[in-house]
């Protein structure tokens, strides 16, 4: 799988989270990730929550959600180091 972000957004979330997209993009990799509807939270858009593993082993949230135009894809640190 191939993941393409903005660089401003990847920094804003390391200063944010404490984890960049690169490492919190192996969650899509983890095989026992559990992926989830958030309809909740979802009253114009279609968004999921993933909890997995990042490349360096942190329990992570991943929320994303589908616009008509783009995908989003927001990472959440949820274990410290």
């Amino acid at each position: 799988m191939r993941f393409e972000w903005d660089e401003t957004k990847n920094q804003a979330n390391i200063r944010k989270h404490g984890i960049d997209f690169r490492q919190a993009s192996y969650v899509f990799s983890d095989p026992f990730a559990l992926s989830i509807p958030d309809d909740e939270h979802s009253e114009n858009e279609e968004r999921w929550l993933l909890l997995g593993k990042s490349l360096s082993e942190q329990i992570l949230l991943v929320v994303q959600y589908y616009s008509p135009r783009r995908r989003h894809t927001h990472h959440f640190r949820t274990q410290g180091d």
